[in-house]
């Protein structure tokens, strides 16, 4: 946000934060996958990736792959 503000574009006091998950395979022939946690700003038009997951498959629990994130973002 403070890259916004210096580029002198204003910034409200409260935010909303939109998340959202997909899978990405790395190889058509292997297991492995990314799946990126993205964030968007309410009200503007950047999405960026905040966390990735790595593994086998999607995560098997979408509560737990968030709630590490979450526990992150508010500590």
């Amino acid at each position: 946000m403070v890259a916004l503000q210096s580029k002198g574009i204003h910034v409200p006091s409260e935010l909303r934060l939109i998340f959202d998950a997909d899978g990405l395979t790395l190889s058509k022939s292997g297991f492995n996958e990314f799946w990126p946690i993205l964030v968007r700003v309410q009200g503007y038009d950047y999405v960026f990736a905040a966390g990735i997951y790595q593994g086998r498959g999607k995560p098997a629990d979408n509560n737990v792959y968030f709630k590490f994130f979450l526990a992150g973002l508010f500590a």
